[in-house]
């Protein structure tokens, strides 16, 4: 179970093995400092869920987490609260406030969507374990655009609003004034208007490249 490092110098090696046995490699240029930070906290989650089979590699791959500080990811772990859900259970609805950002940890949940001017909603994609949601509401401070509800036994991590911002929002938004922003559109920055298309048609924003919710 402990890591070993193989130098060009080694090669060809040849390894055996005495007994069944799994083994993992990676070059090294790709990061081996977050590869054992990550180990590290899927120690964290399987003494916290023994009978869970944990989707590190997705939750290693989240845009979310991709950059963030293995510090602040642990102390995300530790903060979040436990919601063991039933088949059936609706999580969110569409139109509520939403407070919490949710990690599927176990288990299968749907997405539904209203589209543009109909009342009943369509299901857009299906949740899997290691998906992430609930971060739209939270950094906008607008309500929910979906409902999500559960169509199995599932357990889901939450973290509440202050925790979110604190640990993920603010280090993955930068926020910029109104000069700053045309300064860095004359530098060649593309500015992406990402809105409810009614929200567009209300108030457009020239020269930005318009990607509806």
């Amino acid at each position: 179970s402990r890591p070993f490092l193989i130098s060009e110098k080694q090669m060809p090696l040849l390894i055996a093995a005495n007994r069944d046995s799994i083994f993992y490699h990676m070059d090294c240029s790709v990061g081996m400092d977050r590869v054992i930070a990550w180990g590290d906290i899927y120690r964290i989650l399987t003494d916290r869920f023994l009978n869970i089979n944990i989707p590190l590699g997705k939750l290693m791959n989240s845009y979310i987490f991709r950059n963030m500080e293995f510090g602040h990811i642990c102390e995300f772990f530790f903060r979040c609260e436990v919601m063991k859900m039933k088949a059936g259970d609706t999580l969110i609805e569409e139109g509520g406030a939403e407070d919490f950002f949710y990690v599927v940890l176990n288990g299968y949940g749907e997405v539904w969507i209203p589209e543009l001017g109909e009342r009943t909603p369509k299901k857009s994609y299906t949740l899997k374990p290691g998906d992430v949601f609930g971060e739209y509401s939270l950094i906008t401070d607008k309500p929910s655009y979906a409902t999500i509800t559960m169509i199995t036994d599932s357990i889901v991590l939450c973290l509440d609003k202050k925790s979110f911002r604190e640990l993920l929002a603010n280090p993955i938004i930068r926020e910029v004034g109104s000069h700053e922003a045309q300064g860095m559109i004359k530098e060649d920055y593309k500015l992406i208007d990402i809105r409810w298309e009614e929200e567009n048609e209300e108030v457009r924003i020239p020269g930005s490249i318009f990607i509806p919710i």
